[in-house]
């Protein structure tokens, strides 16, 4: 077989058929990979065709639904680990240039994938609450949602930053649901992300007294948290 590439698979497919000088009709033509615009510059590419002459005595064997569903499912899986390599290139760029050298450690956990930066300054990677990782896992986020056939969820972390600030998330639903128990009104916290808004979410949503819902437009979007009067009655 013989790869063709181009800006688009039409022109990849017409270059190859001129170089081979084959028509429609004689060529058997498989794309290797679609061309890719790629997001913020992350994972362009060009499309890439394989051209063969048709062989007219090529003996038909036919596939069973298994089989194809799993060279489909082989495919998507390397258009994901593709799409984490190009992610974390890109993010090493970025960390590049803020002047520091990282090294980023991939962990893939069912539908989630964990990117561990390791650097000697990761005060500088976190920001000052955190932003500046905010703003990679917000990036990467949405990379991944543009990419990927399957819903995947990206954390970003330094330093075991995402542990501890769960911790700290744990205890300001904790002081948040005492005071909300005990004046009955509404508590507005702080803008925060909103897998962060999630967090607290699902930990107060096992209190039947209290219900939360947010507010506001990104990145200022925050929670409120208030007495639930129908749940106490």
């Amino acid at each position: 077989m013989t790869k063709f590439d181009g800006i688009t698979v039409e022109q990849a497919i017409s270059k190859g058929l001129k170089e081979l000088n084959l028509s429609d009709e004689t060529a058997e033509v498989v794309v290797i990979q679609d061309a890719k615009k790629g997001f913020l510059g992350i994972g362009k590419q060009q499309a890439v065709v394989d051209i063969t002459e048709k062989q007219l005595d090529l003996e038909v064997t036919s596939k069973t639904t298994s089989e194809s569903n799993v060279s489909e499912s082989k495919l998507i899986k390397n258009e994901e680990n593709t799409a984490i390599n190009n992610l974390v290139t890109y993010i090493e760029e970025i960390i590049t240039g803020l002047g520091e050298d990282a090294k980023i450690n991939v962990n893939k956990e069912n539908n989630k994938v964990i990117l561990d930066i390791a650097v000697t300054n990761p005060g500088l990677i976190i920001g000052k609450h955190g932003r500046v990782l905010n703003a990679l896992q917000y990036i990467s986020q949405v990379y991944m949602h543009r990419v990927s056939e399957e819903r995947i969820s990206v954390v970003v972390d330094v330093g075991d930053y995402r542990q501890r600030r769960e911790k700290k998330l744990s205890r300001i639903a904790n002081e948040t649901l005492k005071e909300v128990r005990e004046y009955k009104q509404p508590v507005f916290l702080d803008p925060m992300p909103a897998f962060e808004r999630k967090f607290i979410h699902a930990f107060l949503s096992e209190f039947d007294e209290v219900k939360t819902h947010s507010e506001g437009d990104e990145p200022f979007r925050y929670l409120v948290v208030e007495y639930n009067k129908e749940k106490t009655l």
